[in-house]
């Protein structure tokens, strides 16, 4: 087998390793704050209305260091 193949097929071999979930949605959520309708008052500084969208995503909390093979540090 020449280099070229090698180098071929074990990109290939990799690539299916590193594909991902893509059965995944985060949540978007839309924020619409006080409702249609209502009086408010704020002071100086203060928030009078919250509008727009944000999106929650799923997280891995690690508490500490986590070392990955030979590159972790």
């Amino acid at each position: 087998m020449s280099w070229k193949t090698v180098a071929v097929l074990s990109a290939l071999a990799l690539s299916g390793c590193v594909t991902t979930n893509t059965n995944y949605r985060p949540v978007a959520i839309d924020i619409s704050e006080p409702p249609l309708g209502q009086v408010v008052s704020a002071e100086v500084g203060g928030t009078m209305l919250k509008q727009g969208r944000y999106t929650e995503h799923d997280a891995i909390f690690l508490p500490g260091t986590v070392k990955v093979g030979v590159i972790g540090t």
